[in-house]
């Protein structure tokens, strides 16, 4: 599994350098750059897929190491609603944030592998919500042990 990983990394990594050279170029026309913009966007999923195929066989194989750190959940969690509001409005989702905790409230967890959850939880809920219904983003302490940030789509 991993030396396949690593044959799709290359390529990939090598399509989005020269897609990213494109983009910088102004003769180009708004709707070719929003194809290659497309293009980029697709090729850093499929990236981040592939990256995810790594971490998993590093987990199976228990040489995983979580970086924890210090960070903002708040803004964490805002940060990654903002990302996905394009989604929604396009499908003409209602998306909602609801937020009872400080903001200022802070965890200490691996940021990378927390966003990778809720990214994926968040794609998720936009894969299967149909057009027209409802993802949310609920955020709440339910004690002072166990903070829990909840996605629920309808």
């Amino acid at each position: 599994m991993d030396l396949v990983s690593h044959e799709l990394r290359t390529p990939l990594t090598l399509i989005i350098n020269p897609l990213e050279d494109m983009l910088s170029h102004s003769s180009f026309s708004q709707e070719v750059k929003n194809t290659l913009q497309l293009m980029k966007k697709n090729t850093l999923r499929l990236l981040l897929l592939v990256n995810n195929l790594m971490d998993v066989q590093k987990y199976d194989s228990n040489k995983m190491v979580l970086q924890k750190e210090n960070f903002n959940l708040t803004l964490f969690i805002k940060e990654l609603y903002e990302s996905f509001m394009p989604i929604a409005n396009n499908r003409n989702i209602n998306f909602t944030l609801n937020n009872s905790i400080p903001a200022d409230y802070s965890v200490y967890y691996d940021r990378k592998e927390v966003e990778k959850v809720i990214f994926n939880l968040l794609s998720n809920a936009f894969k299967f919500t149909p057009q027209n219904g409802e993802v949310e983003i609920r955020l709440s302490v339910l004690s002072t042990k166990n903070d829990i940030v909840r996605v629920r789509s309808w």
